[in-house]
C-alpha cells in the first residue's frame, strides 16, 4: 500500500481542527492555517492574522521505519506536524494562557487538540495520529511587545501514514 502524502495529511488535519468546538456552536479556533515554519510571530503578521485563538500547521519532519525480512521490506513512514496553537487576551495576558469566561487560553486549547486527535485515524485506516510533545512558546524580548497579549504553544504530532510492503 502506498503512503498518505504530506499535504492529504495537512488537509485532513486541518478540517479537524476547523470543526472542533470549545462549546456547541462556538470553535475552537478562529482561525486555522497552514505556514512553513514556527516562527509564530512573523506566521500571524505574514498571514495577516488578528484572531484571538489561532492555529497554524507547519509540516515538520518525515521518519521512516524499515523492516528486512528475508526478499521483503516494510516500511512504514510518520509525518511530524507542528501546530502553533495562540489565544489572546489584551486585558489578562494570563487568561491566555489559563483561560477565563470570555477565552479558553492555550492549556485548554491543547488539550482538547490532545484529546480529539489522540489516535484518531482522519478518515483513513492507514493513518493514525500520535502526539509526541507540547511545550509552551516564549515569546521574549521586544517581540513579546508585538505579540500584545498572546499566549502560545507548540504541539508536535507525529502521523503514521501508511506502509510499503516491497521486494529485492
Amino acid at each position: 500500500m502506498p503512503f498518505i502524502d504530506t499535504l492529504t495529511v495537512l488537509a485532513k488535519l486541518k478540517t479537524r481542527l476547523v470543526a472542533l468546538e470549545i462549546e456547541p456552536g462556538t470553535p475552537l479556533f478562529d482561525k486555522v492555517e497552514y505556514y512553513s515554519s514556527t516562527d509564530l510571530l512573523k506566521a500571524l503578521q505574514e498571514l495577516r492574522v488578528f484572531k484571538n485563538r489561532v492555529c497554524l500547521i507547519v509540516p515538520g519532519d518525515d521518519d521512516f521505519f524499515n523492516e528486512v525480512s528475508g526478499r521483503s521490506l516494510t516500511t512504514v513512514v510518520e509525518r511530524h506536524v507542528f501546530l502553533l496553537l495562540a489565544d489572546r487576551d489584551y486585558g489578562r495576558r494570563q487568561a491566555a494562557a489559563t483561560g477565563d469566561e470570555n477565552t479558553p487560553g492555550v492549556i485548554a486549547m491543547k488539550d482538547h487538540v490532545v484529546a480529539d486527535l489522540t489516535g484518531k485515524n482522519l478518515d483513513s485506516r492507514m493513518v493514525l495520529v500520535k502526539p509526541v510533545n507540547g511545550t509552551p512558546l516564549l515569546i521574549q524580548g521586544p517581540k513579546r511587545e508585538e505579540a500584545a497579549g498572546r499566549e502560545a504553544w507548540n504541539l508536535e504530532l507525529a502521523v503514521e501514514c501508511g506502509q510499503m510492503l516491497t521486494q529485492h
